[in-house]
């Protein structure tokens, strides 16, 4: 906001002053790699935490809010692989809402199978979302 015309501004959230943390660790792992055969396996996984209060671009729907997941991928042959995910997702809500928070999961495995005209994409996913303290 600026009260003389745009020389200088002063910051202001819709809720007054707000404070939070944020942080997320991540890896990456070529399994196959240390038995010789690089891309073949290869996993990873995650974990994101963003407190209530914390602000940035584009996260505000995000507040409150811890992630994770892993992955993993086969390559079968040169032209097939097999990958999985999950992911979870843990909404804290107010502590007197009578559920404390809400949880999704998400699941999908799917095989690929590229080369030739036509890439063959088969995939099973299974969302789901449930309630209650944690």
């Amino acid at each position: 906001m600026s009260t003389d015309g745009g020389l200088t501004y002063t910051e202001v959230t819709p809720a007054g002053l707000q404070e939070g943390r944020a942080w997320k660790v991540a890896a990456e792992l070529d399994i196959g790699e240390l038995f010789g055969s690089p891309d073949r396996y290869q996993a990873g996984g995650y974990i994101k935490k963003l407190e209530n209060g914390f602000l940035s671009n584009g996260n505000f729907t995000e507040q409150g809010t811890e992630k994770s997941g892993v992955n993993a991928k086969v390559q079968m042959t040169p032209e097939d692989k097999f990958l999985a995910r999950y992911d979870r997702e843990q909404v804290d809500t107010l502590p007197q809402a009578p559920h404390g928070s809400r949880i999704r999961e998400r699941s999908s495995m799917r095989t690929r199978r590229s080369g030739g005209n036509l890439p063959l994409n088969i995939s099973r996913s299974s969302p789901g979302t449930r309630q209650g303290r944690c």
